[in-house]
């Protein structure tokens, strides 16, 4: 009889992933078909539309409508460009469930769907479902761990996925690089001369990438100051504000403490002002005493992470939270960007409710 809740559990947990999320692309459509704002994922197809595709070559906005120009040109509406990346967001789910599977989280006979439960987060599903930016990225971010788990780094669709991830939001892959040397040089069983070289070749890499993105991505053509680059970036962040009209917090008056709250876990129940933002309030709940009971683990049980990739993991999720939380200024906005810390922080610390788990190795 195992045999046959093997076959029977795993696949219909899959099953049920899949379609799980492929309600979503329909509610995404819905829910901006009734928003009066111009969406994101709208202006996307306006630039394709509307702009030559050789002015598309840029980072950020414009390339992702470079991305579908070929589609839109050729008809494709928004709700089929929404089905076509959301099934490209079910390649990142999917690559968790098999990461999953292959800790043997899922087996049916002691299967532990504490550590499983987010795959389903309806967050996570309805924003990596929109035609946008949060799509590539989170799918980038599962590739990159599924290729620290296995050691196999010569993947083609993980080499297309960093590429993208790159032009659309370029610290995305800083911030991997960063949290994988961090995790190298922490934990990894290597000779002191070889953590020194990495160091150095990381450093380098940084401050060239910084200085290039500085100039093209914050158009900066004055001095590389720090009251320069800061000035710019907040300019950037005001206009865009202005521009659609996101203006719930103020960018510069409110406190960062404030910020990582609102990106961590808001809204919760006394500042959510809409029916989308009350379901998202008891999803918050859920995920605050799901962490809290990890830190019970912790600190409590002494249980610890046990392998380097749920500590690169852990590492870019907290790296993520931290810089994203220094330019939050609306509850959308860091709904939308949980996509790119919630899967990280929630896959490294399920580790913890694995069985006899309670050492570093």
């Amino acid at each position: 009889m195992i045999w046959i809740k093997k076959i029977i559990g795993i696949d219909y947990f899959k099953q049920s992933l899949i379609i799980y999320h492929l309600i979503f692309p329909f509610i995404c459509w819905y829910y901006t078909i009734n928003n009066p704002k111009e969406s994101d994922s709208e202006r996307y197809i306006r630039f394709a539309t509307d702009l030559d595709w050789r002015s598309l070559f840029d980072f950020g906005d414009r390339f992702i409508a470079l991305l579908i120009y070929p589609f839109v040109k050729i008809g494709f509406g928004y709700l089929t460009l929404t089905l076509l990346f959301s099934v490209i967001s079910l390649i990142g789910f999917l690559t968790y469930y098999n990461l999953y599977k292959q800790k043997g989280f899922l087996n049916p006979v002691n299967s532990n769907f504490l550590a499983v439960f987010w795959l389903f987060l309806p967050s996570l599903h309805f924003w990596s479902s929109f035609l946008g930016k949060d799509t590539i990225v989170f799918v980038m971010l599962a590739l990159v761990l599924k290729a620290i788990e296995n050691k196999h780094y010569n993947s083609p669709l993980l080499f297309l996925f960093v590429v993208l991830a790159f032009f659309i939001r370029p610290y995305s892959v800083l911030i991997v690089l960063l949290a994988l040397v961090i995790s190298i040089l922490s934990f990894a069983k290597i000779n002191f001369k070889k953590k020194i070289a990495i160091a150095l070749f990381m450093f380098v890499v940084l401050i060239t990438t910084t200085l290039v993105l500085v100039r093209f991505y914050l158009n900066i053509d004055s001095a590389y100051t720090i009251k320069a680059i800061l000035s710019q970036f907040y300019n950037n962040l005001q206009s865009y504000q202005e521009a659609t009209g996101a203006t719930e917090y103020s960018v510069l008056s409110t406190s960062y403490l404030e910020k990582l709250s609102i990106i961590a876990f808001r809204p919760l129940y006394f500042d959510a002002n809409s029916f989308f933002q009350i379901l998202a309030s008891v999803q918050n709940t859920v995920i605050i005493a799901t962490i809290v009971y990890y830190g019970y683990l912790f600190f409590a049980k002494k249980r610890r992470l046990n392998n380097i990739s749920y500590k690169f993991a852990l590492i870019a999720g907290l790296l993520f939270l931290i810089i994203i939380g220094s330019y939050i200024y609306n509850l959308g906005q860091a709904s939308r960007m949980r996509v790119m810390i919630l899967p990280f922080i929630l896959y490294a610390l399920s580790n913890l409710s694995s069985n006899n788990k309670k050492t570093i190795h």
